[in-house]
């Protein structure tokens, strides 16, 4: 049985991958078992589909494997708040799943500004899938936003920009693990007063300080600047209607469609050419006035938000 059990859960697009590159990968592996194979890929499958009973199966006899380690076992993976794209609609489902088998475990989630976060998740969007303008991405039609309708909307993936849950996925693993065994921090505060986070994560993790700080390692994943999505992903014009619900492609489309190859060579011409040699950035979400719309409509909650992620500045 593991000494302790510690949960990072996201938020993706919160500094997930500098944590578990630059600190949780160089913590003292005599001490933490940290996101163990296949176990993680196991958790991860499983939460995706959890219908599947080969795939349940598949994560009840890893459960058994890595509940024979003694060490600390740190998870992080993001996916367990759940479905970035739909709401974190499963974020529920996957903390039950977490509390039947780690009971006492030790919870860390970080959260962001809806706004920054929606425009990253629109970055990360077009990175990887369709290109579309950010309005589709959003649904924000004729002034407003509008509730989700469909999956993929003229070929993108979407989002209900107004019914983020990030304060309610707090409440609940606060209510489920206790409020003392749940830290929530800010990623404004890691990235304005990282020492302090620093110190409260190192708290979280039962140690007395975390490893050398890697913060100045090469960033592999810099996102495309606002000019190249606006001259070449379909962020020019702001469309006033919504386009048509775009339906479900097979595998083999998703592979060879010509538009992907089209988009692939693209991506590879913005990140190696055109982005390397002018990357000029700005809000996209000041067009129409989104931006401020979204922080009007999240105001009260982050203001919840605040009150229980203070850190010492």
């Amino acid at each position: 049985m593991p000494e302790a059990v510690y949960i990072h859960i996201g938020l993706h697009k919160t500094a997930t991958r500098f944590l578990q590159r630059a600190v949780f990968k160089h913590l003292d592996s005599s001490l933490f078992n940290h996101n163990p194979q296949p176990f993680t890929d196991a958790l991860y499958r499983y939460i995706r589909n959890p219908t599947d009973q080969g795939l349940k199966d598949r994560f009840n006899r890893e459960i058994e494997r890595v509940l024979q380690d003694k060490r600390r076992l740190l998870i992080s993976l993001p996916d367990i708040s759940g479905d970035m794209y739909n709401s974190h609609e499963n974020a529920a489902a996957n903390l039950a799943i977490l509390k039947e088998k780690f009971p006492q475990a030790k919870i860390l989630y970080m959260v962001r500004d809806q706004a920054g976060w929606l425009l990253s998740a629109y970055r990360q969007s077009i990175q990887k899938g369709a290109f579309g303008p950010i309005e589709v991405f959003l649904n924000f039609y004729d002034g407003a936003f509008r509730p989700k309708i469909a999956q993929r909307m003229g070929g993108m993936r979407n989002v209900d920009a107004l019914g983020l849950k990030f304060l309610d996925i707090y409440q609940r693993y606060a209510a489920a693990y206790g409020a003392e065994n749940v830290l929530l921090l800010r990623y404004a505060d890691f990235r304005t007063h990282r020492q302090a986070v620093e110190r409260r994560l190192a708290q979280w993790l039962d140690i007395d300080h975390l490893p050398p700080s890697l913060e100045n390692e090469k960033q592999h994943n810099r996102s495309f600047s606002a000019l190249a999505i606006t001259l070449f992903c379909g962020s020019l014009h702001a469309p006033k209607h919504p386009p048509k619900a775009s339906p479900a492609k097979k595998e083999w489309q998703k592979k060879y469609s010509p538009m992907r190859i089209v988009r692939n060579l693209k991506r590879i011409f913005i990140r190696h050419i055109f982005d390397r040699i002018i990357y000029k950035d700005w809000d996209l979400l000041a067009r129409n006035g989104m931006r401020q719309l979204i922080e009007d409509h999240y105001q009260e909650e982050n203001k919840v938000i605040a009150q229980h992620a203070r850190v010492d500045g």
